[in-house]
């Protein structure tokens, strides 16, 4: 049952699922770093205790600032910050294209502020359900009109994220196998919507969605694997994730955007502009950065320790939704980059700090007869 994965878990899936298949292009060397980068994850359920859930129940003043400050932040965000609704596929008929023309306009920039608060608040929604799930029936209805706009807002042109949050919504409660099947039709029905409403049926070379969601970055990598690249150090790959904690609004860095940089290696007629952005899952970057192994270690070392981390505090705050949701998208995120997946649960950790701290707020009540001195008893 769902309930009962880990964070460790489902990030070896996605590890397995997205490396095994690339050994009949890599051979030897793909299987050591697949075997090298799942080892530490996986040693990262060893001596595992599951803790004791500490979720607090909001006071109702607790739950309505929490409902103002999600509420106040969509529509700040919607109307003057990120406003993806632009670049929503199911409202703009130039969404693909807006999405690539920003991402050629950033290559190599760090996010800015709203943009940070934005990769944060992805995981709303899904706290959000689950905070609403332990109210009376009569009080979710709120909560789950402003679940609701987040997830629609959220959706961009990625069919991922579609994928993954109508599933992680549909599991979040209790798993039967009626409930499993109807999910996955649901979220497989929405994925080949929103492929048609993006054109992809039209654009692909075959036609078929679920080929290219899953072909293509194999194709991809099997042309990266014909290019002889100088490629880089595992130094380099570890120096890109403790970029990561230097906000690029107060110190200015340069990353190194690797879908992009490697689009423009194997396809050279794009030139500096890509017209679209190709990903050739996460062996892409430990293929580049060597020794493999070592890199593999270190990438595995990291998602281990993020995992079990965020995993407690998943657990502790009874987090199910956010959590399968999490877990979800470590899976498609490990179809481009490991780096993706870093900067993902770095996001999760700041998030769940956040929403701990507004579950767990309580007002002080000024209380005269408490808080004022006693005065003594006269004597005699």
């Amino acid at each position: 049952m769902l309930s009962s994965l880990r964070l460790q878990h489902f990030i070896l899936a996605g590890l397995l699922a997205w490396g095994l298949p690339g050994i009949l292009l890599g051979g030897s060397q793909v299987f050591y770093a697949v075997v090298a980068v799942s080892l530490p994850v996986g040693l990262s359920l060893w001596g595992w205790r599951k803790p004791s859930p500490m979720a607090p129940t909001p006071a109702p003043q607790a739950h309505r600032l929490l409902m103002i400050l999600l509420a106040a932040y969509f529509l700040l965000d919607a109307l003057f910050g990120r406003q993806k609704f632009a670049q929503n596929l199911f409202f703009s008929s130039s969404a693909v294209s807006d999405f690539i023309d920003s991402t050629n306009a950033g290559v190599s920039q760090g996010r800015g502020i709203i943009d940070l608060l934005g990769a944060a608040a992805v995981f709303a929604p899904f706290a959000l359900f689950d905070h609403a799930r332990t109210l009376a029936r009569p009080k979710r209805l709120w909560p789950y009109v402003l679940v609701l706009c987040f997830l629609v807002y959220e959706i961009g042109i990625s069919r991922g994220y579609l994928l993954m949050a109508v599933l992680s919504i549909l599991l979040g409660v209790r798993i039967n196998g009626r409930r499993l099947v109807l999910a996955g039709a649901g979220a497989l029905g929405l994925f080949l919507a929103a492929s048609y409403i993006r054109g992809d049926f039209q654009n692909m070379a075959f036609s078929n969605p679920l080929f290219d969601a899953l072909g293509w970055p194999y194709l991809n990598l099997s042309l990266l694997l014909e290019k002889s690249l100088d490629g880089g150090s595992w130094l380099d790959f570890l120096f890109e994730f403790f970029k990561k904690f230097l906000p690029s609004f107060l110190f200015q860095k340069e990353i190194f955007s690797f879908n992009v940089e490697m689009t423009k290696v194997i396809y050279p007629h794009f030139g500096d502009y890509i017209q679209s952005v190709s990903i050739f899952t996460y062996l892409g970057e430990l293929l580049y950065y060597r020794p493999t192994v070592l890199t593999a270690l270190s990438a595995g070392a990291v998602l281990g320790g993020l995992a079990r981390f965020l995993e407690r505090l998943l657990q502790r705050n009874a987090l199910n939704s956010t959590r399968i949701f999490a877990g979800l998208m470590c899976i498609v995120l490990l179809r481009s980059r490991i780096q993706d997946v870093f900067s993902f649960l770095i996001f999760l950790v700041l998030f769940l700090f956040a929403w701990h701290w507004l579950t767990a707020w309580r007002p002080r009540r000024l209380d005269s007869s408490a808080s004022a001195p006693t005065a003594p008893s006269a004597q005699g």
